[in-house]
């Protein structure tokens, strides 16, 4: 027996009548399909809009907050460059990010080009890293799951 499934706005499964969708294997017998893939569910997300918010991405380990947040003056290049992994949280800064532009860092990321590095803090001291350029790319890695470099500013 398979159910009918669908994806909410903020990429959550549903049943069909509404309700939240039990995950596979929840329920002896009730078989649903594979959980959608990240590319599926920014798609679902996004629908027919040309932006989608960063706090309908939390699925990507990205989360949104003010800019204000950082303090004033300037940062400059630590001559420092790390790993980010697909699960490491991230602050983005900026409140949307363009489908167009980060399904084509997708289909960059899937043919092997080399992606820029994007640029992060962690200046606050909150023990978190925060997005300073690069959230188009840095969406498009958590969507294929792959880490991307980082340069850090101070």
């Amino acid at each position: 027996m398979t159910a009918a499934r669908t994806l909410d706005d903020h990429g959550n499964l549903h049943d069909a009548a509404g309700r939240f969708a039990v995950q596979p294997g929840g329920v002896p017998g009730f078989d649903l399909a594979p959980a959608p893939s990240p590319i599926e569910r920014f798609r679902a997300v996004a629908g027919r809009r040309a932006t989608v918010p960063i706090t309908d991405l939390g699925f990507l380990a990205v989360h949104s907050a003010e800019q204000g947040r950082l303090g004033g003056g300037s940062f400059q290049y630590a001559h420092e460059a790390i790993e980010v992994a697909p699960d490491d949280p991230v602050v983005v800064r900026q409140a949307r990010v363009k489908v167009a532009q980060v399904l084509a860092y997708v289909e960059a990321f899937e043919r092997g080009n080399l992606i820029e590095p994007i640029v992060v803090t962690d200046r606050p001291g909150d023990g978190r890293m925060w997005h300073l350029d690069g959230a188009h790319r840095l969406i498009a890695a958590r969507l294929v799951g792959a880490p991307i470099e980082a340069r850090i500013w101070r």
